[in-house]
């Protein structure tokens, strides 16, 4: 990305640009070299640079005029809250260093993931004044309990003309930025679940339910649990830690049942698994695998000139997909900044090379508009970062006139009360940055709710049953 930055900068100004990257020697070499050099006047550095007080303290020494964070997301939990023991993200933190710097200037795709509280913590970094403290903005603005923290939001309309004056928003929707953009398809592909998933599926909700009434029944004072006392509130955090692993197997599963046994799986997938008796060959069947190798043999046959992004959340699953497609490139976190350029380059570059295969990595600054379908393989957490998937191909420069979004889907599952969820979420953002158009204002985790879902659907079916 840091590179890609210098090369747009050279195209619309003119101008070189200092990157700063590479081993630790390199990177101060060249913020030093920047300093020294008045004839460039674009320095460009990522969060991870920033974070370390060794380049900070470089940084900081240079006078500049300007700070622009792109991806501004990344700052987003910038509040300090020692009422409701909320600390501030390195990123945020860091980037608050620069708040010396006489103009400030912010561009996200995503201003709102989930919380109110996460546009504070962006106009903090702008202007103080725009929204002022945070004891007053909490109070104004969130819901909140010392228990469990920010749990709702209010006054939205009102946070949306404070806002309104200090950011200039462009959305899809209107004509000048259409007229830029291709047109887009969004596609769900439901499939049915394999034997062996169901029972995955219905085993592991037992498991989540067994671990929520075990936190019901806890009750006041101390217990020993899995051989350590614990209060009420260190009984919550372990069994929330139970829950949230589950419900990762839940969506593991969906893809496929190989992600519990892999060799990096953890002890307690392995022993779902092994609960279950379910053979090798039960294992290795995953109709989402059999439907994306359908899809790209077919692409590859008749159409010459496409290519396709695909998104997993996995790592271990980037590299199954990655092992079964021809003509494909991986894109994880896992490879170097080397690596990662010149995968990027080769996508874009040969076409022979059809398929990118990626993790959460690529899901952000990456401009892969060569592509006219995306398969989303699973889904992620937020609606932002699915927002941010699309928006890879889904962007100015795009020279196909229609592009395809694929949603896998298996039917009856985790991952259809996760794709419900996911668009109900957005619209918490459209309320905040639309003045309260929209009335909702969801801040529930969308894995809770989705989870929840499943729980209340299994306990009506079997209500159903009895009743019969």
């Amino acid at each position: 990305m840091k590179r890609q930055w210098t090369k747009e900068i050279y195209k619309f100004t003119g101008e070189e640009a200092i990157a700063v990257y590479g081993s630790p020697a390199k990177r101060k070499k060249s913020i030093k070299g920047f300093a020294s050099r008045s004839d460039i006047r674009y320095l460009v550095v990522n969060y991870e640079t920033l974070r370390n007080p060794q380049y900070m303290k470089l940084i900081k020494e240079i006078p500049f005029d300007i700070v622009a964070l792109d991806e501004a997301q990344k700052i987003k939990s910038g509040v300090t809250d020692k009422y409701l023991n909320i600390e501030p993200s390195l990123n945020a933190k860091a980037c608050y260093e620069l708040k010396h710097i006489p103009y400030r200037f912010i561009a996200t795709a995503t201003p709102v993931q989930s919380k109110a509280e996460e546009i504070w913590s962006l106009f903090s970094f702008i202007n103080d004044d725009i929204l002022g403290s945070w004891e007053v903005f909490r109070e104004r603005y969130c819901k909140y309990t010392t228990r469990f923290g920010i749990t709702g939001s209010f006054n939205l309309g009102e946070l949306y003309y404070r806002i309104a004056p200090n950011f200039i928003r462009r959305t899809k929707e209107m004509p000048e930025i259409q007229q830029q953009l291709p047109k887009v398809q969004h596609s769900h592909v439901f499939l049915e679940m394999t034997d062996a998933q169901e029972r995955i599926q219905k085993h592991l909700l037992i498991k989540i339910e067994e671990v929520k009434d075990s936190l019901r029944s806890f009750g006041s004072g101390t217990k020993v649990i899995n051989g350590n006392l614990m209060n009420v509130q260190q009984a919550k955090e372990y069994y929330d830690g139970i829950i949230q692993g589950l419900q990762t197997f839940l969506i593991e599963s969906c893809d496929t049942p190989q992600l519990l046994v892999h060799e990096e799986a953890s002890q307690m997938s392995h022993k779902v698994i092994s609960e279950l008796g379910l053979s090798s060959k039960e294992i290795e069947k995953s109709p989402k695998l059999e439907q994306l190798k359908t899809f790209t043999k077919q692409l590859l046959n008749d159409e010459p000139n496409s290519k396709v992004v695909i998104f997993t959340e996995y790592e271990r699953m980037a590299r199954i997909i990655y092992e079964s497609l021809p003509q494909s490139v991986l894109y994880t976190g896992q490879i170097s900044d080397r690596e990662k350029n010149t995968v990027i380059e080769r996508f874009r570059e040969d076409p022979h090379t059809r398929f990118f295969i990626s993790t959460r990595a690529g899901s952000t600054g990456l401009n892969l508009q060569v592509a006219n379908y995306m398969v989303h393989f699973d889904l992620p957490y937020t609606a932002t970062e699915l927002e941010q998937r699309n928006g890879r191909i889904d962007r100015t420069g795009n020279n196909f006139s229609n592009i395809t979004m694929y949603y896998y889907i298996m039917s009856d599952s985790y991952d259809e009360h996760m794709l419900q969820l996911l668009f109900k979420k957005s619209e918490l953002a459209k309320e905040i940055l639309t003045g309260g158009i929209n009335n909702i204002s969801k801040n529930q985790d969308v894995n809770s709710l989705a989870m929840d879902r499943l729980l209340q659907k299994k306990a009506a079916s079997q209500q159903t049953k009895v009743s019969g």
